[in-house]
């Protein structure tokens, strides 16, 4: 009852989201648990609702991890894209990587001249 009176404070959407966070936390804290016993199976669907639920971009990457444990390369990819989408959208980061690689290339080719 307590709790049902806690949430009587906020407005409808607002008691949603809150309740929707708690889920997120939940699944996630489930997650590392599985994840460390090395049950990457339930980790990943565990990190996949705490997305769900929760919407933060890092249970993605978690998700991938364990997809690339159980060697389901795939679909690992897949999330690992979908990460990077959700962090950096427009593909900065991408972007700035491969010059970083060819400015190490070149930096380093220099270096023999």
């Amino acid at each position: 009852m307590e709790w049902i009176f806690f949430l009587n404070f906020f407005t409808p959407g607002e008691a949603e989201s809150i309740l929707a966070r708690a889920r997120a936390v939940s699944y996630y804290e489930m997650a590392r648990q599985h994840f460390s016993a090395g049950d990457f199976e339930h980790a990943q669907r565990e990190f996949h609702f705490s997305y769900v639920f929760g919407s933060d971009p890092a249970n993605l990457f978690n998700e991938a991890q364990c997809l690339r444990q159980m060697r389901r390369y795939e679909w690992a990819a897949k999330k690992y894209r979908h990460f990077l989408d959700e962090v950096d959208p427009e593909g900065r980061a991408r972007a700035a990587g491969r010059l970083a690689e060819e400015m190490e290339a070149a930096a380093a080719q220099q270096k023999e001249e």
